[in-house]
């Protein structure tokens, strides 16, 4: 297509669909599918031009803080692995730990969601120096996911009932140098298990707040973040 023709619908889906294939997916009819039997490292390198897409579109807007975003980053020396001790930062509006969570979470190696309706967003910070060790994000979840009800045992009365009481991660992960310790000390799994109770411990009443809304009320309900 020529760089200053008109887009119209047409030669659009063949770009989108021209994309896909260059990233690997496959189509077939109506489905947008993913190679089959991937590996860790096959998958970030099916989203790698995603991510590289981002980060390029962020980079204006975040690289006049770059260096302050990086001084919050621990170097290996700075980090004595049983003295690690997590401590949960809510992210608030317009604050620097927002641009912190979000330069962070643009480095992942798969593009990370903005999340569902109502969001709250956490650093995860080690008491021992002040530096990030991961990030968590939770966010409203699909409405409507087979794989997830049927596992549970839903219907659809059911889900309409229970499902407010629930939260999606859409952004779980530890940082390096962090993510390298032994997962016995600290990881992204450890990260999820030792901080969630945190969360609902010390954020109680706001998490309530935020996803506390009579059964069957929509996601224009409560706080955004």
């Amino acid at each position: 297509m020529a760089e200053n023709a008109p887009v119209t619908d047409e030669n659009l889906k063949e770009n989108i669909l021209y994309s896909l294939r260059c990233q690997g997916f496959r189509i077939e009819g109506d489905r947008i599918l993913p190679p089959s039997g991937l590996d860790k490292e096959q998958i970030r390198a099916l989203h790698s031009s995603a991510v590289q897409h981002r980060r390029a579109r962020a980079k204006d807007s975040l690289a006049r803080h770059e260096a302050k975003l990086l001084a919050r980053l621990a170097h290996g020396q700075e980090v004595v692995p049983e003295r690690i001790t997590p401590a949960l930062v809510e992210v608030q509006p317009d604050s620097e730990d927002e641009v912190l969570f979000r330069y962070v979470s643009l480095h992942w190696s798969v593009p990370v969601s903005s999340g569902y309706g109502r969001r709250l967003r956490f650093l995860v910070i080690d008491e021992q120096n002040g530096k990030l060790i991961g990030l968590i994000g939770l966010g409203d979840p699909v409405f409507s996911l087979a794989a997830r009800d049927n596992w549970i045992g839903w219907g659809k009365t059911e889900r309409r009932a229970r499902l407010h009481h629930v939260m999606d991660a859409f952004c779980l992960g530890a940082v390096p140098p962090y993510s390298f310790v032994p997962m016995t000390v600290i990881g992204s799994r450890r990260l999820a298990a030792c901080t969630a109770p945190s969360a609902a411990r010390t954020l109680g009443y706001d998490l309530w707040m935020c996803w506390h809304w009579p059964a069957g009320g929509g996601s224009g309900a409560g706080r955004r973040r």
